[in-house]
């Protein structure tokens, strides 16, 4: 029985083909692949280039003020170093909970784009060598810039470290999403 439907279909195989579809038919069906095609990539080049822009601005910022406060260093009220310390030390301690807590938030979500996380990682890895060069100025002139410029460098990282967990949440979300669709 299926040898005989097969020949027949064969055989009469100019009968078949005797219609073709609309040219607006074709025109509807590209339209939809290439709406899901744009639908589903995401790129976030854009992102990262604002993100760098705005990590290299803050940096200049932060080492013009390091530099305008040596500068200036008689418009600003003394405060004893002890008080200082003292104060930065708590802060710190804040924020560095707060960075480590964000941190193992990236951990837990990173395998959805590793390389994403590695290229993540290189910009808290610039931001931590920024910080330790900052330690070093502290050490050889502990005054309340520099303790400044501490405490803005760790809530830069904050800021950064959100961001990062607001785009892998979007791709984990993006790829549910896809999932559901499948």
């Amino acid at each position: 029985m299926h040898d005989k439907l097969e020949k027949f279909i064969r055989d009469n195989r100019e009968l078949f083909d005797d219609k073709t579809p609309d040219k607006s038919v074709w025109s509807k069906i590209e339209k939809e692949i290439d709406g899901d095609h744009k639908k589903k990539h995401i790129d976030f080049t854009f992102v990262w280039k604002a993100a760098a822009v705005f990590f290299f601005g803050v940096s200049a910022y932060l080492l013009f003020q390091l530099n305008n406060s040596r500068d200036n260093a008689d418009l600003y009220p003394e405060l004893s170093t002890t008080d200082i310390i003292e104060e930065f030390k708590e802060t710190e301690a804040f924020y560095i909970a707060q960075i480590s807590e964000k941190r193992a938030s990236i951990e837990a979500i990173d395998h959805i784009k590793p390389d994403l996380a590695t290229s993540f990682q290189q910009d808290i890895h610039k931001l931590d060598s920024m910080y330790n060069e900052l330690k070093k100025e502290l050490d050889r002139d502990s005054n309340e810039q520099v303790f400044n410029a501490l405490v803005q460098n760790l809530q830069i990282r904050i800021e950064i470290l959100n961001q990062q967990l607001d785009i892998l949440r979007s791709l984990k979300k993006s790829e549910n999403d896809e999932k559901v669709n499948i």
